[in-house]
């Protein structure tokens, strides 16, 4: 859920970047109700290569250019947005209330974003889940275990891309101050990721005012949930074939180059909570041109939230689920699919 991922930037990995988990309640837990924790995971960079910004898989390559935007959204506040009121939509059974809430990774301090209607429902969930729990982010032994899905000393990146393509991520790296050198052991889909919390840190955004990040500081003792794990999120990106990693970097550091040109656009969409020019922006171009790209990083994983939703929701108590905006959006977004499912889900910002 994007996705999506910090640019969820124009890559659309983000329109989120450190993903945690939170909730703040106002009334008891119920005791009956069965919790099930799951590990704390993080994303950190490896020695001697960038820190990664990944806040949900997720939001990383949905028409990849667009997920380093996806991310970015908010980065500038709501441009044009009179009144801020991003998706919330929420599922209901006869003991059940979940609630979706897109988001995204990265905002300015002074955007506002938050409704009667979010303060409401985030005050009443006993637990929250966000895509990835970040908490153990400077677990750099987690990370070091999981070199094998982004470090290949058998090939370096000079080698995979093409003398043009070379120049345009050695001239990014340069720009953003990173020795172009430190790169080459990575994977094509790594140096995209590596990159992209750099770009954005050049246009004034804040990790920490990242409406994940925000959450986080809110549960208090409520329990903190997450659907991925980092292994999973990097397992993801591992999955495609040498082809669909360097086209997912390249179109990486095109967004990376135009820089905020389609902020303004992306921005007020998210603020509106427009469904129809979120898919167009974040999903519709990956799907025709990266089909499996886009089956692996959105579809497969909606599917596969969807099911643990189904799981919650089996139960009793009260949910919010906050999660890149990407994955809620258009026919494939999550709760297209729980209406598929046979769940009741009614959208309760913007009102329909």
């Amino acid at each position: 859920m994007i996705r999506r991922c910090l640019w969820r930037s124009r890559s659309r990995a983000y329109l989120t970047p450190r993903s945690s988990q939170f909730l703040l309640t106002t009334r008891p837990i119920n005791p009956a109700r069965r919790y099930r924790r799951r590990p704390n995971n993080a994303v950190n960079g490896q020695d001697g290569a960038p820190a990664p910004v990944l806040g949900g898989v997720a939001g990383m390559a949905r028409r990849v250019k667009s997920t380093l935007l996806g991310a970015a959204l908010g980065a500038f506040g709501l441009i044009g947005a009179a009144a801020a009121e991003p998706a919330m939509w929420v599922v209901k059974d006869s003991d059940s209330t979940l609630y979706l809430f897109g988001t995204v990774h990265i905002l300015r301090p002074q955007t506002t974003w938050r409704t009667p209607a979010f303060e409401a429902a985030f005050k009443a969930a006993e637990e929250v889940w966000f895509e990835i729990d970040l908490a153990s982010a400077s677990d750099q032994n987690k990370i070091r275990s999981l070199a094998p899905l982004f470090i290949d000393p058998s090939k370096p990146l000079s080698q995979k891309l093409d003398a043009a393509q070379l120049a345009r991520v050695r001239a990014v790296a340069t720009k953003l101050g990173l020795p172009a050198a430190n790169l080459e052991a990575l994977r094509p889909w790594f140096v995209a990721i590596s990159l992209i919390g750099p770009s954005l840190q050049t246009l004034g955004l804040d990790p920490e005012s990242g409406i994940e990040n925000v959450l986080s500081k809110e549960i208090g003792a409520r329990s903190a949930r997450a659907l991925e794990t980092i292994d999973q999120q990097f397992g993801f990106f591992a999955s495609m074939s040498e082809a669909e990693e360097i086209g997912f970097l390249m179109e990486s550091i095109e967004g990376i180059e135009e820089g905020a040109a389609e902020l303004d656009r992306l921005i007020n969409a998210w603020a509106r909570g427009d469904d129809g020019e979120l898919v167009t922006i974040l999903n519709q171009e990956m799907r025709e041109q990266f089909p499996k790209v886009y089956d692996t990083l959105i579809l497969k994983r909606n599917l596969a939230w969807v099911e643990q939703i189904k799981t919650e929701m089996a139960k009793s108590g009260v949910d919010f689920i906050a999660v890149g905006a990407g994955h809620l959006v258009g026919e494939d977004g999550v709760p297209a699919l729980l209406r598929k499912a046979g769940l009741s889900v009614t959208q309760v910002q913007p009102k329909p």
